[in-house]
């Protein structure tokens, strides 16, 4: 099976309060810190060639570091089977630096690697955890809960960008860097 390929914002995990990821319903699937991260473009199963075109044509220019607002936490898919657990960035600001870099960036990036264009309107988040498979009433009554909690606005920072794909087999991360900009001290991925 060929691997997902995306351009995302690392989302830097210290930003978060410490229950973000340890207060998830039971059950969820936490992603680790070093995975979070803010979507940009979904790419999907292109191949390394067309991801690294898709790269090679983004054009950051000055945008970045780019402010955000940590918002409220959110549920991703349909409220009885939801696909994704997280926080929404930007909540109400349309115009946003964020909102409008992703919206100028994204469609970019997709025709470079001989995409459609994203026709959904742009949703700046980023994903704790995935629900389990199966989730019954308890669960739905715990995801209540966890989204009733939590209302703080936490001012936050992406400065890089990156090009990723899943994980080599057996590492404890779900996704790989593969091209970030700037490069990260010491890193030899440059973009």
């Amino acid at each position: 099976m060929e691997a997902n390929w995306f351009i995302a914002l690392p989302f830097p995990a210290a930003s978060l309060p410490r229950e973000e990821l340890t207060r998830l319903p039971a059950g969820t699937r936490a992603f680790a810190p070093a995975d979070l991260h803010v979507t940009v473009a979904f790419l999907g199963a292109i191949g390394e060639r067309r991801a690294l075109d898709a790269w090679a044509r983004l054009d950051t220019g000055d945008a970045l570091p780019l402010p955000a607002t940590i918002g409220p936490r959110a549920v991703f898919g349909p409220p009885r089977r939801p696909s994704a657990l997280g926080l929404d960035l930007d909540i109400g600001a349309e115009k946003s630096p964020l909102t409008h870099c992703i919206a100028a960036w994204r469609n970019e990036v997709r025709a470079a690697a001989g995409l459609a264009a994203e026709e959904r309107p742009v949703r700046p988040h980023v994903t704790l955890g995935r629900p389990p498979r199966r989730t019954d009433a308890a669960w739905q009554r715990a995801l209540a809960i966890w989204i009733d909690q939590y209302a703080a606005h936490i001012p936050v920072t992406l400065e890089r960008i990156a090009l990723y794909t899943r994980a080599e087999p057996g590492d404890w991360r779900r996704f790989r860097e593969v091209r970030t900009f700037p490069a990260r001290s010491g890193a030899r991925q440059t973009r």
